[in-house]
């Protein structure tokens, strides 16, 4: 059977209700929340073939403005990349990346892709790009400072993620607004530390000794030394960023990376060797 390769709409309720069945049996969570707070905007596509009231099979993509070594380049992230486990196997996918790279041939692409399919997206013209994990070796154990959290609802936060302006000039998103507030609400609700001297809230997670800092949010020019003896983590002697952290003035180092976003691949696009992509603008 040849499908027809449909184009969701984000008013359409229906179709909302499919994508998350979809999302929930092979992924296994929901955009119910990201949904909630009206952050599927136009930048947002999602192309499905349906099939009795069921989507088989997407692939979406979000409009980005990226910054790579410094230089604005509009392209596309491709992402919720799924089949449901029955219909697997039948070339639904590759139909569905075949209607979007046509449809965006002049658009530089990329997307994250799990180890199980790495073989795939080289069949349309992705290439492998390596990644590092940028780190710091603390002179001192971080020994606990105060700032204040802050919560989904709060003015601030919804102010600095419309508008922030730090950016790293080796690779970042100027426009992941909505993608940034995804990994929020799904992940990050309890790891939000603002700083109101700097006006820069900070996401942040301490496992053992690690601090890991998936964001730094902010209207300025700050530095990495007048944020760390401000955060409420105590023992914490590494530092891993999850994004290239050149803006933040520190004298990091990097390692090769263990594919914690996934694998990277890119279409039209070259990517610096010492390249993080930021997590919290991945799809």
């Amino acid at each position: 059977m040849l499908y027809q390769v449909t184009q969701g709409q984000r008013d359409d309720e229906a179709y909302k209700g499919m994508m998350n069945t979809l999302m929930a049996r092979v992924f296994g969570f929901t955009f119910e929340k990201w949904y909630a707070l009206n952050k599927w905007d136009e930048r947002y596509e999602c192309y499905s073939i349906i099939d009795s009231g069921r989507i088989l099979s997407n692939v979406s993509l979000t409009k980005m403005t990226l910054l790579v070594g410094g230089k604005p380049i509009k392209a596309i992230q491709l992402g919720a990349i799924a089949t449901l486990p029955g219909y697997r196997g039948q070339g639904l996918s590759r139909r569905i990346m075949e209607y979007v790279l046509a449809k965006y041939q002049e658009t530089p692409a990329f997307l994250f892709a799990n180890r199980s399919v790495l073989d795939f997206y080289p069949k349309f013209g992705f290439k492998l790009v390596g990644e590092v994990q940028p780190y710091l070796k603390l002179e001192h154990p971080l020994r606990g400072g105060y700032c204040a959290n802050l919560s989904l609802d709060s003015p601030t936060l919804s102010r600095l993620v419309e508008e922030r302006s730090r950016f790293s000039n080796i690779v970042d998103v100027i426009d992941a607004d909505s993608i940034n507030w995804f990994h929020i609400v799904m992940e990050f609700e309890d790891d939000i530390y603002y700083l109101p001297h700097l006006d820069t809230a900070i996401i942040a997670v301490q496992e053992e000794s690690t601090l890991y800092v998936y964001d730094v949010i902010s209207t300025r020019n700050v530095r990495w030394e007048d944020i760390y003896r401000c955060l409420p983590f105590i023992g914490c002697d590494i530092v891993e960023f999850a994004f290239m952290p050149d803006a933040l003035g520190c004298d990091y180092n990097t390692c090769p990376d263990g594919q914690g976003n996934g694998h990277l691949f890119s279409r039209g696009l070259e990517f610096s060797a010492d390249t993080r992509f930021p997590y919290m603008a991945t799809t």
